[in-house]
């Protein structure tokens, strides 16, 4: 690489250094022209077009150059990818081999029961809730729906689930039995 970038140097040097002296020879060119000398005017005039030529053969290089050390850099960053990419592979395999099959069940039905929890919330915010089915709570507190009293109800169970809707409706969130009377 730091050959590459001493020649990049040195063409750089030869591509100012040809630019100058075509810089020279085009005011020589004017001034022979303006002394009316044409013939030497004519002659440093194709002296003139030499050394464009050759700047814009230095310039070539130079951006050759250029490229090729674009080039080179990329092809690092693409290697040291590859090769975190091979570190990670295996330090994903050693991991893999040393975690049991019932460690990675449990780690799943963990990550389930959260994304189920994470559902039931997001739906709360939204303004979702769950429906309750008054005849079911009824059932399973063992009166009709149409008959019982409110405090049977409430003390046969020690924290009765409340409905609460995101809109602050109060009737939504008062206890689901009492709810239930209260619609009769």
């Amino acid at each position: 690489m730091q050959a590459l970038i001493d020649s990049h140097n040195s063409l750089s040097l030869a591509k100012m250094q040809a630019e100058a002296d075509c810089a020279k020879k085009k005011t020589e060119v004017a001034r022979l022209y303006e002394a009316k000398k044409t013939s030497q005017a004519w002659q440093s005039m194709q002296t003139a077009k030499q050394h464009q030529a050759r700047a814009e053969r230095f310039h070539a290089m130079v951006e050759q150059v250029e490229r090729i050390k674009a080039t080179l850099i990329a092809q690092q960053n693409v290697n040291a990818i590859f090769s975190a990419f091979v570190q990670a592979d295996s330090a994903l395999a050693a991991m893999l081999r040393e975690t049991p099959l019932e460690k990675v069940e449990d780690v799943l039905d963990t990550l389930q029961e959260r994304m189920y929890q994470g559902d039931e919330v997001g739906q709360a915010l939204a303004g979702n809730s769950v429906e309750f089915d008054d005849d079911e709570i009824a059932a399973f507190l063992g009166q009709s729906s149409s008959s019982g009293s409110m405090e049977a109800a409430t003390t046969s169970l020690s924290s009765p689930p409340t409905a609460a809707k995101a809109s602050g409706d109060v009737t939504k969130q008062t206890p689901a039995p009492v709810r239930m009377l209260a619609m009769e």
